[in-house]
Protein backbone atom coordinates (compact mmCIF):
# COMPACT_ATOMS: atom_id res chain seq x y z
CA UNK A 1 0.00 0.00 0.00
CA UNK A 2 2.91 2.23 1.15
CA UNK A 3 4.91 1.78 -2.08
CA UNK A 4 1.70 2.60 -4.32
CA UNK A 5 0.80 5.84 -2.24
CA UNK A 6 4.72 6.83 -3.45
CA UNK A 7 4.57 6.00 -7.25
CA UNK A 8 1.27 7.89 -7.00
CA UNK A 9 2.82 10.83 -5.57
CA UNK A 10 5.67 10.76 -7.87
CA UNK A 11 4.38 12.50 -10.45
CA UNK A 12 3.24 16.08 -8.04
CA UNK A 13 6.74 15.43 -6.52
CA UNK A 14 9.09 15.75 -9.58
CA UNK A 15 7.20 18.76 -11.13
CA UNK A 16 8.49 20.15 -7.34
CA UNK A 17 12.07 19.00 -8.15
CA UNK A 18 14.99 20.80 -9.54
CA UNK A 19 16.30 17.81 -12.60
CA UNK A 20 19.87 18.42 -11.09
CA UNK A 21 18.80 17.40 -7.53
CA UNK A 22 20.61 14.37 -6.06
CA UNK A 23 19.36 11.97 -4.99
CA UNK A 24 15.72 12.57 -5.63
CA UNK A 25 12.99 13.00 -3.56
CA UNK A 26 11.65 9.88 -4.37
CA UNK A 27 14.28 7.63 -3.73
CA UNK A 28 14.76 9.56 -0.16
CA UNK A 29 11.16 9.12 0.56
CA UNK A 30 11.33 5.61 -0.27
CA UNK A 31 13.95 4.66 1.56
CA UNK A 32 12.64 6.60 4.56
CA UNK A 33 9.66 4.51 4.44
CA UNK A 34 11.08 1.34 4.25
CA UNK A 35 13.71 1.53 6.71
CA UNK A 36 12.81 4.06 9.80
CA UNK A 37 9.07 4.24 9.62
CA UNK A 38 6.31 2.11 11.26
CA UNK A 39 3.07 1.81 9.43
CA UNK A 40 1.45 4.70 11.81
CA UNK A 41 4.02 6.95 11.31
CA UNK A 42 4.29 6.38 7.26
CA UNK A 43 0.18 7.42 7.45
CA UNK A 44 1.13 10.48 9.24
CA UNK A 45 4.00 11.21 6.79
CA UNK A 46 1.64 11.33 4.00
CA UNK A 47 -1.02 13.49 4.94
CA UNK A 48 1.91 15.76 6.46
CA UNK A 49 2.84 15.94 2.87
CA UNK A 50 -0.09 16.68 1.02
CA UNK A 51 -0.62 19.31 3.42
CA UNK A 52 2.96 20.69 2.87
CA UNK A 53 2.46 20.23 -1.10
CA UNK A 54 -0.21 22.04 -1.20
CA UNK A 55 1.05 24.74 0.96
CA UNK A 56 4.24 25.55 -0.48
CA UNK A 57 2.43 25.28 -4.48
CA UNK A 58 0.32 28.30 -2.86
CA UNK A 59 2.90 30.20 -0.97
CA UNK A 60 6.40 30.12 -2.35
CA UNK A 61 6.44 32.01 -5.57
CA UNK A 62 10.24 30.54 -6.02
CA UNK A 63 9.44 27.20 -7.31
CA UNK A 64 13.34 26.61 -7.03
CA UNK A 65 13.15 26.14 -3.69
CA UNK A 66 10.06 24.15 -3.35
CA UNK A 67 11.97 20.75 -3.17
CA UNK A 68 14.03 22.23 -0.05
CA UNK A 69 10.52 22.57 1.19
CA UNK A 70 9.44 19.33 0.65
CA UNK A 71 12.44 17.05 1.58
CA UNK A 72 11.12 13.66 3.31
CA UNK A 73 13.74 13.97 6.47
CA UNK A 74 12.55 17.40 7.23
CA UNK A 75 9.06 16.57 7.38
CA UNK A 76 9.72 13.27 9.40
CA UNK A 77 12.02 15.83 12.04
CA UNK A 78 9.05 17.89 12.15
CA UNK A 79 6.29 14.98 12.94
CA UNK A 80 8.90 13.52 15.88
CA UNK A 81 9.17 17.18 16.86
CA UNK A 82 5.60 16.91 17.68
CA UNK A 83 5.10 13.30 18.47
CA UNK A 84 3.57 12.15 15.13
CA UNK A 85 0.50 15.05 15.49
CA UNK A 86 0.65 16.04 12.45
CA UNK A 87 -2.01 19.18 12.75
CA UNK A 88 0.69 20.27 15.31
CA UNK A 89 3.44 20.11 13.20
CA UNK A 90 1.56 20.81 9.40
CA UNK A 91 1.43 24.53 12.15
CA UNK A 92 5.35 24.23 13.09
CA UNK A 93 5.69 23.93 9.08
CA UNK A 94 4.01 26.55 8.32
CA UNK A 95 5.96 29.00 10.61
CA UNK A 96 9.54 27.19 9.22
CA UNK A 97 8.62 27.75 5.79
CA UNK A 98 7.68 31.59 6.58
CA UNK A 99 10.50 32.23 8.39
CA UNK A 100 13.12 30.63 6.18
CA UNK A 101 11.56 32.95 3.23
CA UNK A 102 11.01 36.34 5.46
CA UNK A 103 15.33 35.52 6.72
CA UNK A 104 16.03 33.96 3.17
CA UNK A 105 18.32 31.82 6.00
CA UNK A 106 20.14 30.16 3.14
CA UNK A 107 21.13 33.26 1.46
CA UNK A 108 23.10 35.20 4.39
CA UNK A 109 25.77 36.71 2.78
CA UNK A 110 28.52 35.63 4.92
CA UNK A 111 30.37 40.07 3.73
CA UNK A 112 27.28 41.22 5.62
CA UNK A 113 28.04 39.95 8.58
CA UNK A 114 31.68 39.95 8.73
CA UNK A 115 32.26 41.91 11.64
CA UNK A 116 30.60 39.66 13.64
CA UNK A 117 32.17 36.82 11.69
CA UNK A 118 35.62 38.30 12.78
CA UNK A 119 35.48 37.72 15.99
CA UNK A 120 35.18 34.08 17.75
CA UNK A 121 32.01 34.60 19.76
CA UNK A 122 31.10 31.34 17.52
CA UNK A 123 32.91 28.86 16.60
CA UNK A 124 32.06 25.75 14.26
CA UNK A 125 35.29 23.35 15.80
CA UNK A 126 35.07 19.19 16.14
CA UNK A 127 32.42 16.52 16.73
CA UNK A 128 31.49 14.58 19.60
CA UNK A 129 31.68 10.91 19.91
CA UNK A 130 28.92 10.38 17.85
CA UNK A 131 30.18 12.38 14.90
CA UNK A 132 28.32 15.32 15.13
CA UNK A 133 29.05 18.47 14.33
CA UNK A 134 29.91 20.96 17.01
CA UNK A 135 29.25 24.85 17.69
CA UNK A 136 31.28 26.56 20.41
CA UNK A 137 29.98 30.05 21.82
CA UNK A 138 32.05 31.95 23.71
CA UNK A 139 30.42 34.91 25.30
CA UNK A 140 33.71 36.90 25.91
CA UNK A 141 34.55 37.83 22.46
CA UNK A 142 31.03 39.52 22.30
CA UNK A 143 31.17 43.04 22.20
CA UNK A 144 28.15 44.85 23.09
CA UNK A 145 26.35 47.87 21.02
CA UNK A 146 28.78 46.84 17.87
CA UNK A 147 25.47 44.93 16.06
CA UNK A 148 22.23 45.48 16.05
CA UNK A 149 20.09 42.13 17.56
CA UNK A 150 18.93 41.94 13.62
CA UNK A 151 22.46 41.18 12.52
CA UNK A 152 23.14 38.58 15.80
CA UNK A 153 20.31 36.83 14.72
CA UNK A 154 20.96 36.32 10.99
CA UNK A 155 24.89 35.22 12.37
CA UNK A 156 23.76 32.62 14.06
CA UNK A 157 21.33 31.42 11.82
CA UNK A 158 24.58 31.54 9.19
CA UNK A 159 26.50 29.48 11.40
CA UNK A 160 23.84 26.69 12.23
CA UNK A 161 23.00 26.39 8.27
CA UNK A 162 26.77 26.11 8.24
CA UNK A 163 27.03 23.28 10.98
CA UNK A 164 23.96 21.59 9.87
CA UNK A 165 25.28 21.32 6.04
CA UNK A 166 28.53 20.26 7.24
CA UNK A 167 27.33 17.60 9.92
CA UNK A 168 25.12 16.17 6.91
CA UNK A 169 28.74 15.80 4.99
CA UNK A 170 29.65 13.22 8.26
CA UNK A 171 26.20 10.93 7.73
CA UNK A 172 24.55 12.89 10.68
CA UNK A 173 21.81 14.88 11.55
CA UNK A 174 22.21 16.59 14.52
CA UNK A 175 24.16 19.10 15.92
CA UNK A 176 26.24 19.52 19.44
CA UNK A 177 27.08 23.36 21.20
CA UNK A 178 29.10 23.87 23.73
CA UNK A 179 27.44 27.42 25.47
CA UNK A 180 31.03 28.33 27.42
CA UNK A 181 30.17 32.00 29.99
CA UNK A 182 34.20 31.45 30.97
CA UNK A 183 35.60 34.88 31.41
CA UNK A 184 32.22 36.19 30.67
CA UNK A 185 32.42 39.92 32.38
CA UNK A 186 30.31 42.94 33.15
CA UNK A 187 31.92 44.32 29.80
CA UNK A 188 30.71 41.85 27.68
CA UNK A 189 27.08 41.82 28.72
CA UNK A 190 24.37 43.87 27.09
CA UNK A 191 20.18 43.66 26.85
CA UNK A 192 20.73 42.51 23.36
CA UNK A 193 23.15 39.39 24.06
CA UNK A 194 20.34 37.93 26.83
CA UNK A 195 17.57 38.27 23.79
CA UNK A 196 19.53 36.62 21.28
CA UNK A 197 20.58 33.62 23.60
CA UNK A 198 16.95 33.43 24.33
CA UNK A 199 16.38 33.31 20.58
CA UNK A 200 19.24 31.28 19.50
CA UNK A 201 17.69 28.40 21.29
CA UNK A 202 14.26 28.88 19.95
CA UNK A 203 16.12 29.25 17.05
CA UNK A 204 16.96 25.86 16.93
CA UNK A 205 13.64 24.51 18.69
CA UNK A 206 11.32 26.25 16.32
CA UNK A 207 13.41 25.97 13.14
CA UNK A 208 16.24 23.49 13.17
CA UNK A 209 13.46 20.73 14.41
CA UNK A 210 15.03 17.83 16.18
CA UNK A 211 18.60 19.25 15.08
CA UNK A 212 20.34 19.81 18.58
CA UNK A 213 21.67 16.43 20.16
CA UNK A 214 22.69 18.25 23.23
CA UNK A 215 23.69 21.75 24.59
CA UNK A 216 26.59 21.60 27.15
CA UNK A 217 26.52 24.72 29.16
CA UNK A 218 29.86 25.23 31.31
CA UNK A 219 30.66 28.28 33.82
CA UNK A 220 27.10 28.52 34.81
CA UNK A 221 27.37 31.31 37.75
CA UNK A 222 23.48 31.44 39.52
CA UNK A 223 22.96 34.62 37.18
CA UNK A 224 22.38 32.29 33.92
CA UNK A 225 20.69 29.23 36.24
CA UNK A 226 18.17 32.21 37.07
CA UNK A 227 17.62 33.36 33.44
CA UNK A 228 17.38 29.33 32.89
CA UNK A 229 14.69 28.76 35.08
CA UNK A 230 12.67 31.79 33.86
CA UNK A 231 13.40 30.15 30.35
CA UNK A 232 12.71 26.57 31.06
CA UNK A 233 8.79 27.31 30.94
CA UNK A 234 8.87 28.24 27.46
CA UNK A 235 11.13 25.11 26.22
CA UNK A 236 9.35 21.74 24.94
CA UNK A 237 9.91 19.10 27.20
CA UNK A 238 12.44 17.19 24.65
CA UNK A 239 14.74 20.53 24.25
CA UNK A 240 15.13 20.87 28.33
CA UNK A 241 16.55 17.72 28.26
CA UNK A 242 18.64 18.05 26.06
CA UNK A 243 20.46 20.78 27.89
CA UNK A 244 23.40 19.85 30.68
CA UNK A 245 24.77 22.17 32.80
CA UNK A 246 28.54 20.88 33.61
CA UNK A 247 30.16 21.18 36.32
CA UNK A 248 33.64 21.39 35.11
CA UNK A 249 35.49 20.91 31.45
CA UNK A 250 36.53 17.64 32.09
CA UNK A 251 33.12 16.09 31.46
CA UNK A 252 33.23 17.22 28.03
CA UNK A 253 35.80 14.02 27.66
CA UNK A 254 32.45 11.53 27.88
CA UNK A 255 30.87 13.24 25.12
CA UNK A 256 34.28 13.89 23.14
CA UNK A 257 37.73 12.85 21.97
CA UNK A 258 40.45 14.94 23.18
CA UNK A 259 41.40 15.73 19.47
CA UNK A 260 38.05 16.93 19.57
CA UNK A 261 38.13 19.69 21.90
CA UNK A 262 39.98 22.86 22.13
CA UNK A 263 43.35 22.91 24.64
CA UNK A 264 41.40 25.45 27.01
CA UNK A 265 38.81 22.03 27.45
CA UNK A 266 41.45 19.60 28.36
CA UNK A 267 41.67 18.80 24.54
CA UNK A 268 44.60 18.64 22.03
CA UNK A 269 42.93 20.00 18.53
CA UNK A 270 45.40 22.60 17.03
CA UNK A 271 42.60 24.79 15.41
CA UNK A 272 43.16 27.88 14.20
CA UNK A 273 40.40 30.14 13.69
CA UNK A 274 40.45 31.31 10.29
CA UNK A 275 37.47 33.34 9.37
CA UNK A 276 39.10 34.21 5.83
CA UNK A 277 39.70 29.97 4.49
CA UNK A 278 36.67 29.45 6.96
CA UNK A 279 33.92 31.55 5.29
CA UNK A 280 35.60 32.93 2.34
CA UNK A 281 35.89 36.29 3.72
CA UNK A 282 37.90 38.83 1.31
CA UNK A 283 41.20 40.06 2.89
CA UNK A 284 40.77 44.38 3.66
CA UNK A 285 44.34 45.87 2.38
CA UNK A 286 44.91 46.65 6.17
CA UNK A 287 44.27 43.23 7.42
CA UNK A 288 46.14 41.76 4.49
CA UNK A 289 49.12 44.74 6.08
CA UNK A 290 48.83 43.11 9.51
CA UNK A 291 48.90 39.48 8.33
CA UNK A 292 52.47 40.18 6.53
CA UNK A 293 53.94 42.05 10.06
CA UNK A 294 52.76 38.89 11.72
CA UNK A 295 54.54 36.57 8.85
Amino acid sequence: MLEGEIIQSQSSMESLQPPSSKPSIQSLELNLLQNNLSPKESEAYFKMKELSIVYVTSNVPNTDSHARFLEPEGLVRLLRAREWDVKKAHEMYVKWVNWRMEFKADQIDPESIRSLLMKETIILHGCDKKQRYCLVIRPRFHNPGSQTLEDLIRYGIYLIEQATERTERLGQKQLAVIYDRTGMASENRDSKLMKFSFQFVSLLQDYYAERLSMLYVLSANWVYRAAYTLMKPFLAQKTKEKILILSDFGQLKEYFDEDQLLPEYGGTSQFRYDPYTEYGLVKEVEEIDVVNKME
